[in-house]
């Protein structure tokens, strides 16, 4: 009897493990990727570094107990400069590695038209990506999750039950995820904050 207690004792433990090991990387701020973001580049992750070009909306991250990054602030330019051509509608994005997470997001200033926009992206290779320009209503707590199943990777976004939209593409294509804010007219603001579940414990 001992010793069937034993092994069910050792069974238990090596299934908790196992569910430990499959458990993400706590997030920290070396895994938070800030890149600009623009309309009419949105298949394209943007170099930060590339000459003049825009620096509109700040980053906050946090890492640690609490998990989560914000999108905000006030466009200060008229337009923006991408690879020597104007462009108007222009932001932030954050990107983190690709694993199965899962979160909130919030806008506290909600989706308008030739005003703020908001969108969920997924990070492939050779710097592209793949978007969905997202509508969200002020105030209203989205959740969010990013999993691989079958071969493919999905990250989508909910408002209770309801898919707001969703982001698949092939497992080994999935680089990262996340979220992006633009304005358009100077004086704009946009405020998008994203939770992550557990992600820093």
């Amino acid at each position: 009897m001992k010793k069937i207690i034993l092994g069910m004792l050792l069974s238990m433990f090596a299934a908790s493990a196992v569910a430990e090991d499959a458990k993400p990387e706590a997030l920290t701020a070396k895994h938070f990727q800030v890149v600009p973001f623009c309309t009419v580049a949105t298949g394209e992750k943007l170099d930060p570094k590339s000459k003049d070009i825009f620096d509109e909306l700040k980053v906050t991250v946090t890492a640690g107990r609490q998990t989560r990054y914000r999108i905000s602030g006030k466009k200060k330019q008229e337009a923006g400069n991408l690879e020597g051509r104007p462009v108007l509608h222009t932001g932030k994005l954050v990107l983190v590695p690709f694993e199965k997470r899962s979160g909130k997001v919030t806008a506290k200033l909600p989706t308008v038209v030739d005003v703020r926009f908001y969108f969920m992206c997924v990070e492939l290779p050779q710097n592209k990506l793949q978007t969905k320009n997202i509508k969200l209503e002020k105030g209203v707590d989205y959740t969010w999750s990013a999993e691989t199943k079958d071969g493919h990777a999905t990250f989508q976004v909910l408002n209770g039950t309801k898919v707001v939209d969703s982001i698949t593409v092939p497992e080994n294509q999935a680089i990262g995820f996340g979220f992006a804010a633009t304005v358009r007219w100077k004086d704009n603001e946009a405020d998008l904050a994203v939770d992550f579940d557990g992600a820093g414990k």
